[in-house]
C-alpha cells in the first residue's frame, strides 16, 4: 500500500513538472511575442514620423500617377510599405506562437491596393528576394501572395473606375436637381 502511494505520488510531481515546463514554454512563447509586438510598434512609429506632414499627396502620385512620382514620393512609399510588412512579419510571429492575434491573410488583402503599382510590385520583388533563407519561408510565401494580389489589381485603373463612377452620380444629381 505504502509503495503504491510513493508511486502515485512520484507519477503526480512528475506530471507537475511536465505541467510546468509547458508552462513556462508558453511564458516564454507570450513573451517573444510583446517583445516582437513592441519592436514592430516601435518601428511603425519611427516610420510614421519620416512622413512628413501630408503623405496622402504622395502616396497618391505613387499609386494613382506613377509617371508624376517623385523620388521624395519613393521615399514615402517605402516607409508605408515598411509598416504594412511589420505587421505581416508580426501577424505571421503571432501565428506560429499559436497566439492567433490576427489574420495573416487578411492583412495581405487588405494590404494589396498599398502595393497595386510598379513601385509596390518592385519593392515586394525586393523583399522575395532578400528572403531566401529557409527561416524565412513562411514570409517570403506570404509577401508573394501579397505580390500575386497586387499584380492582378491596379490602383491607378481602381482610382479612374471610382472618378468615373462619381462623375457619373453627379451628373446624375445635377440632371435630377434641374
Amino acid at each position: 500500500m505504502n509503495n503504491k502511494l510513493q508511486i502515485a505520488a512520484n507519477i503526480g510531481i512528475l506530471l507537475g513538472l511536465v505541467m510546468v515546463a509547458f508552462q513556462i514554454q508558453q511564458a516564454n512563447k507570450i513573451s517573444s511575442a510583446e517583445f516582437l509586438d513592441s519592436a514592430v510598434e516601435s518601428s511603425n512609429n519611427r516610420q510614421m514620423a519620416l512622413f512628413g506632414e501630408n503623405p496622402d499627396a504622395a502616396m497618391a502620385r505613387v499609386l494613382y500617377r506613377p509617371a508624376d512620382a517623385t523620388i521624395d514620393d519613393y521615399f514615402i512609399a517605402d516607409r508605408v510599405y515598411e509598416i504594412a510588412l511589420g505587421q505581416i512579419f508580426r501577424s505571421g510571429a503571432l501565428t506560429d506562437a499559436n497566439l492567433n492575434m490576427g489574420s495573416t491573410e487578411g492583412l495581405l488583402n487588405a494590404n494589396a491596393d498599398f502595393f497595386a503599382c510598379p513601385y509596390g510590385l518592385a519593392y515586394l520583388d525586393h523583399w522575395i528576394v532578400r528572403l531566401q533563407d529557409e527561416e524565412a519561408a513562411q514570409f517570403r510565401r506570404a509577401f508573394e501572395a501579397l505580390r500575386r494580389l497586387a499584380s492582378e489589381t491596379s490602383a491607378e485603373q481602381h482610382m479612374q473606375d471610382r472618378i468615373a463612377r462619381t462623375n457619373k452620380l453627379l451628373a446624375q444629381l445635377t440632371t435630377s436637381i434641374e
